[in-house]
């Protein structure tokens, strides 16, 4: 059983928002097409990304931790 938490604050307006998600954790091998579509979308394109994320990608050793959830993401909004 994992937990993932990604949250957000932002201290100028008070916002704060949460998303938890909780399941069972499996190590998976990298699927390249998807890392290539989610990194594309927060580096741009692949050819300008830092060699740490490039190389990742084709390492026959690396890894993924992918979490199958029991039930929906919880969002939540903790705001002030």
């Amino acid at each position: 059983m994992v937990a993932l938490v990604v949250d957000s604050c932002d201290l100028t307006t008070g916002q704060v928002l949460s998303v938890t998600c909780r399941g069972a954790a499996e190590v998976v091998p990298p699927d390249r097409a998807r890392a290539v579509r989610k990194l594309t979308r927060y580096l741009g394109p692949e050819e300008g990304w830092p060699v740490r994320f490039s190389a990742s990608l084709d390492d026959p050793a690396a890894r993924l931790v992918r979490c199958v959830p029991e039930r929906p993401p919880v969002v939540r909004d903790l705001s002030w």
